[in-house]
């Protein structure tokens, strides 16, 4: 749990754009304790982590839980969607500092530091995880939706059309479902409060194929 709570602090905290030493101040902390408790290094004491709670505008019950949802996902089972008894395999959730903004090498491959190791049935070939960031791909129907906090794997294998997919444009990093048309590529959010975005064909510099969605919440 220590790792996950640190996790989950450090996280919200980005979430809101604040940095470690505001969050400190904010719940009458010393910014080298917050660091080792987002760190994973010390656990939170019950009233130091209800002052965090109240300085991130949650609770302390809630920060837990969502702990433990994610304590749930990264120790995973060797069971996934496409069967059971697979082999496993240990996978890096990458942190993102907002939305899906991560770094990457001289191979298109995202070089960004790991948040915690998720374990999953085995995925040929290069594989990264990163949560979902806010609410364009939840559905109020259909099968797919995809809440903010959910965990998404993706591997380096072509997204066909329709395929759930990670695209890397000159504009950014998103998450969303693709489709091909002749000259250009459309990324189409499942919300529909969100516009589809189209991109140029020779625009679209990579793109990563979803397969596996870790939903952390009912």
């Amino acid at each position: 749990m220590k790792s996950c709570i640190g996790t989950i602090i450090r996280t919200k905290r980005k979430d809101k754009g604040f940095r470690q030493s505001e969050l400190a101040d904010l719940a009458g902390l010393k910014q080298p304790n917050l660091s080792r408790i987002e760190a994973g290094r010390v656990e939170p004491r019950r009233p130091t982590l209800e002052r965090l709670a109240e300085a991130l505008g949650t609770t302390e019950a809630a920060l837990r839980a969502e702990a433990s949802r994610y304590a749930g996902a990264a120790a995973g089972s060797d069971e996934g969607e496409g069967g059971t008894g697979s082999p496993a395999a240990e996978i890096p959730v990458l942190e993102t500092a907002s939305g899906y903004n991560i770094d990457f090498d001289g191979s298109n491959r995202p070089a960004s530091a790991r948040a915690f190791t998720l374990r999953v049935p085995r995925v040929e070939g290069f594989a990264f995880a990163l949560r979902v960031h806010g609410d364009a791909m939840e559905s109020e129907s259909g099968p797919d939706s995809f809440r903010h906090g959910d965990i998404i794997v993706f591997a380096e294998r072509p997204v066909r059309p329709g395929d759930f997919g990670l695209v890397r444009t000159a504009e950014g990093v998103t998450f969303r479902r693709v489709f091909f048309d002749e000259e250009t590529v459309r990324l189409a959010p499942l919300n529909r409060a969100y516009r589809e975005q189209r991109v140029r064909r020779e625009d679209m510099l990579h793109s990563w194929k979803m397969v596996q969605h870790v939903k952390l919440y009912a």
